[in-house]
């Protein structure tokens, strides 16, 4: 696996928190009276959360809530003291800070105050909840999502259900008397003082909407192995508590008010393991509100666990892009993330890349940084019950994010003393992974196993319990570019996390992908420790692909891992040999300070050494480092909104279109060469053509022809798609002659399609991962891939704003020739297994044409032990059938043809 990290650097100032009024505020003073009472939230400065330690007991929990109480309390009546007058005050301990109503004047008092952080007003700008859907989908099966994630193998095996742990929602409010949500003996599941409402005060549970009862349901609804018909809960053996705190007006105190009720329950007995909150609104300059909530719950060991949103690639919601919570993202039956499922990735600005608050130490480190959201469950066609008694299937993450509340209780049923870091460490390393790059803005790190997570937990206490955290390709003997090409003899080194005991551990490696050969399959990890990672780089796992290879294989490795028999377990790995069109090849994250002052990407292009791309509001073109992703330069364009973009090698020049109709070349300082005018109306992108020296100018659907030497119109085709066509690239290695690449928006999915260049379609591939809109794209002459830019159209959510680098239709470097599909491109070399006997052994060698062979056997130390062949072999498989003549140990087998050389490794026994 490629990987290149590229992490900027960001302001020391949140933009979220650029003033003390926050905007919306400072709009409403602007027309508000003079003696007008406005409520609004004060947030103070001083954080007594700061320095403390994370509560362990319940006594530990107690005594800092008491100190919070009473830090709080004194911090804000030093602040009202000096601000006599302020009405309907209310003060809160879960953050430092109270609601007050006050005149504009005595607002601004306030702000000028060093004491206080910022204000808000107190009513919430959207609606927070997350709405779901009726579903439209056909449930495969009844309760087909509690029996994929195996919360139903959790009771049969081991008969944990959740009992004698409470987990909870702040929602809507609940219908207690729905039969799923009562014990067989007819009593209610909620915990003895375990309502609270927020909006009105009812001392008697009710309901302002069916959401909280359906997540209630997903929690703890039905009595699993009983005989209830309706099994719709993940922990059916477990309590439930609940906040409503979501009425008709959405004010903030309403939710403060919620997170403060929950975090007075620490210490006892009655304290949540989990929370669920299926609420949220995009990021924007108030998404902070909620940060010291959160910190609270954690630091009294609640685990707050989100819905990531229904915004699909509009981004997350917030507080569920925090990085100190569980967020969850939604699932199909399929195993397919929903299509409205929020992707991420989160924000990168403080606090949220400040990693003291990462659950994931290493969260700006992956192939997708700053990734959200963490885990994903069930959430299309999902049934629970709803008020007065009956059951519904709806679609949303709300519907998911119960799931992982729900496993969360079983895991603590089977090892109460797990913490928050535990929980998240299991839940994310024991998930199914579909084929792809994890974690990733789409799923995390995959869809939750419950079966696996308990077993996890109760591993833990005597057990290792081994995951597969990342791999690495390490192919000295290839071409050294840790890709794993199509032929090329590759070294494996897989990076292990344990969550349980600690563990000598050692593992086999096998797979039954036709187009790949273990030449050694056994390895080690050594002694790793309880909650540590270890790696096999000492004795990578040595693998060999045939160079028929479809590129883009997913080749599935089964991982055999032992501490000796008392534990044993099987992994899986998925490792890509070479990559398929669409596929993330490399991610580079565009300067933040590009996009603090709203520049919206645009196009893109390289060179061999450089990128270059352009904005939409002003006229640079930015210069990065093709190899390391480091700002270079910036160039002064011609105009204002450049929308395409384009490297001409021909004349090492970058021709650029801007959005008022011309088109310019300019060298790659910036400086001037020509101009003309473009004839597309409505213009997209353009891409140079080396074949013919023309340019390719997209006008929706149609594609013009322009000659580059004099701007002429040689016509133009057009391209049968449907969707926004983004971008074009030519694809020199297309035909005899190039083809044309298009990039396409069809809203919840993005493609590319060829195209021949008199308007033929070719081909076409869905893009991979696609959590953004694809803005421009190029050809990136380095890897044979493409070039395409993504951007975010939110003022706020910057993080989406990136380059990748994406698989092509072609890998030239193992291309055959026109009527040469029957043969090899190169040689292969297939057999032996990696261990043989000192009787015989049988190796094929298939040529591509008639070559001089040398075939010969060699020890450990690099003496040669014997010649098998050497002379001239024809086109064709040959077979050789080898008696190793040297005593048992470890030999390496050589294939020497021309310029081509193979080596094997052998592990001959007695």
């Amino acid at each position: 696996m490629k990987m290149r990290y590229i992490i900027t650097t960001c302001t020391a100032v949140s933009l979220l928190l650029a003033g003390r009024i926050m905007p919306r505020l400072a709009e409403t003073l602007k027309t508000a009276n003079p003696d007008e009472k406005i409520g609004v939230i004060v947030h103070l400065a001083e954080n007594p959360l700061a320095n403390v330690a994370p509560a362990k007991t319940d006594q530990q929990k107690r005594e800092l809530l008491a100190y919070l109480q009473a830090a709080t309390a004194r911090s804000q009546s030093e602040v009202l003291s000096a601000h006599p007058g302020l009405a309907a005050v209310e003060q809160f301990w879960v953050f430092n800070g109270f609601y007050c109503e006050a005149t504009p004047a005595q607002i601004r008092e306030l702000a000028a105050d060093p004491r206080v952080d910022y204000i808000v007003p107190n009513k919430m700008p959207y609606n927070p909840l997350i709405e779901p859907t009726p579903s439209d989908a056909a449930v495969p099966e009844p309760e087909w999502n509690i029996s994929r994630i195996k919360a139903d193998s959790v009771w049969l095996k081991y008969g944990i259900t959740g009992a004698g742990r409470i987990i909870g929602a702040m929602d809507t409010g609940v219908d207690t008397t729905h039969p799923a949500l009562k014990w067989t003996s007819g009593g209610s599941k909620m915990a003895p003082g375990g309502w609270y409402d927020a909006v009105s005060g009812n001392p008697n549970p009710y309901y302002t909407g069916s959401h909280g009862t359906h997540v209630t349901g997903t929690e703890v609804g039905g009595d699993g192995p009983g005989p209830f018909q309706y099994d719709i809960g993940v922990a059916p053996g477990a309590r439930f508590i609940h906040a409503l705190v979501i009425g008709g007006n959405y004010y903030y105190t309403d939710f403060h008010r919620g997170f403060q009720w929950v975090a007075s329950l620490a210490g006892t007995q009655i304290q949540p393991d989990a929370v669920q909150n299926s609420w949220g609104w995009p990021v924007n300059e108030e998404s902070l509100e909620f940060w010291n909530d959160i910190l609270t719950w954690r630091a009294v060991n609640i685990i707050p666990t989100f819905s990531y949103g229904n915004e699909s690639t509009g981004g997350p919601r917030t507080p569920s892009s925090y990085p100190d919570l569980i967020s969850v993202g939604a699932t199909d039956a399929s195993d397919l993330v929903a299509s409205f499922s929020s992707r991420g990735p989160a924000p990168n600005s403080p606090p949220w890349n400040e990693p003291k608050y990462w659950s994931d130490p290493i969260w700006n480190t992956y192939t997708y940084p700053f990734y959200g959201p963490y885990v994903s469950a069930p959430g299309v066609s999902v049934r629970s019950c709803v008020p007065g008694g009956g059951y519904e299937s709806w679609d949303g993450t709300s519907m998911a994010g119960p799931h992982v509340a729900g496993t969360i209780a079983l895991m603590k049923e089977a090892n109460p003393d797990l913490d928050y870091q535990t929980v998240w460490e299991i839940l994310t390393s024991t998930c199914y992974r579909p084929s792809g790059t994890f974690p990733n803005n789409d799923y995390g790190w995959g869809r939750i196993d419950a079966l696996r997570a308990v077993e996890a937990a109760m591993a833990i206490k005597t057990k290792p319990f081994i995951t597969v955290f990342s791999y690495e390709i390490t192919d000295p003997g290839g071409n050294n570019d840790h890709w794993w090409q199509r032929g090329e003899l590759v070294g494996i080194v897989f990076t292990v996390h344990n969550s349980g005991a600690s563990g000598n551990i050692t593992a086999t490696v096998t797979t039954t992908n036709p187009y790949v050969n273990i030449i050694d399959g056994s390895t080690s990890f050594g002694t790793v420790a309880h909650g540590g990672f270890a790696d096999n780089s000492a004795d990578p796992v040595w693998v060999m692909s045939d160079t028929l290879t479809p590129c883009g294989e997913y080749v599935r490795f089964n991982i055999v891992v032992t501490d000796g028999g008392n534990y044993t377990d099987t992994l899986i790995a998925d490792v890509n040999v070479d990559y398929g069109p669409g596929m993330i090849v490399d991610v580079y994250r565009v300067p933040n300070s590009v996009y603090y002052n709203q520049y919206g990407p645009q196009s893109v292009t390289s060179s061999m050494t450089c990128i270059y791309f352009t904005t939409q509001s002003n006229n640079r073109i930015y210069v990065l480092n093709a190899q390391t992703g480091d700002s270079v330069r910036t160039i002064t364009g011609p105009a204002t909104n450049l929308t395409g973009i384009t490297y001409d090698p021909t004349r090492n020049a970058l021709w650029v279109q801007s959005n008022a109709g011309t088109i310019y070349r300019l060298d790659t300082l910036g400086n001037q060469q020509a101009s003309f005018s473009s004839p597309a109306s409505t213009r997209a992108d353009i891409a140079y053509d080396q074949a013919e020296d023309v340019l390719w100018v997209t006008s929706g659907t149609t594609v013009y022809k322009v000659r580059a030497a004099d701007g002429s119109n040689l016509g133009s085709i057009t391209c049968s798609v449907s969707g926004t066509v983004r971008g074009i690239a030519y694809e020199p290695h297309g035909g005899s002659n190039g083809t044309l690449i298009l990039m396409v928006d069809k809203s919840s999915t993005k493609w590319f399609y060829e195209f021949s260049k008199n308007g033929v379609k070719l081909d076409s591939a869905k893009i991979a991962e696609v959590e953004a809109t694809p803005m421009g794209m190029d050809y990136d002459p380095a890897d044979s891939a493409y070039y395409v830019i993504y951007g975010s159209t939110s003022t706020w959510y910057y993080s989406t704003n990136e380059i990748r680098k994406q698989g092509s239709f072609y890998c030239p470097e193992a291309e055959l020739a026109a009527g040469e599909k029957d043969k090899p491109s190169a040689m292969i070399l297939k057999g032996p297994s990696p261990s043989v006997t000192r009787e015989y052994f049988v190796l094929s060698l298939s040529l591509p044409s008639d070559e001089h062979v040398r075939i010969a056997l060699y020890d450990a130390t690099g003496r040669l032990v014997q010649e098998v062949h050497r002379g001239k072999l024809a086109a064709g498989t040959h077979t050789f059938r080898v008696r190793a003549e040297g005593p048992a140990g470890v030999y390496f087998l050589r294939v020497e043809s021309g310029e081509t050389t193979m080596n094997r490794k052998l592990v001959i026994g007695d």
